[in-house]
């Protein structure tokens, strides 16, 4: 066995949140190179054409996703259009984070509880969505990813 029969991830269904450019494009690149059929997420959708459009000219599969991830009901849609299209989701990579870099004195209540729906609650959310895929198959795979500023 060839170490990239070990690592194969053909037709594995992955969803990236933020993987239009840098770590999150990185992230879809090498799924898409080991076999999964990547769905990325994003809010801008010129962004994300261009990364599908890359991978597929790579010999990859793609499609994009445009939503804000804290937007709850779009979250929601996508996961159902994962179950519709695709049957299942085998991957959830949650790499979406807002940045403020503010002194932590300076933010007032609205900011935290703004701050706290998009870095945490929404991947908590989506995660659980996607659990409830995983589970029908009794597979599956969250990934968070983190920063210092996390």
């Amino acid at each position: 066995m060839s170490i990239s029969d070990r690592f194969s991830l053909a037709s594995q269904v992955a969803l990236v949140t933020g993987g239009g450019r840098g770590l999150g494009f990185e992230m879809t690149r090498v799924l898409a190179e080991a076999g999964a059929h990547v769905i990325i997420t994003g809010r801008t959708a010129a962004t994300l054409e261009e990364a599908v459009t890359t991978l597929r000219a790579a010999g990859g599969t793609a499609e994009a996703a445009v939503f804000d991830i804290a937007d709850r009901e779009a979250q929601r849609a996508v996961m159902t259009d994962i179950e519709k299209i695709h049957g299942r989701l085998d991957i959830l990579i949650n790499n979406v984070g807002a940045r403020d870099r503010r002194p932590l004195a300076e933010f007032d209540d609205d900011a935290i509880i703004e701050l706290l729906r998009t870095d945490l609650a929404a991947a908590m959310t989506l995660s659980r969505d996607a659990a409830v895929l995983m589970k029908r198959r009794n597979y599956g795979r969250l990934i968070a990813v983190t920063s210092i500023s996390g």
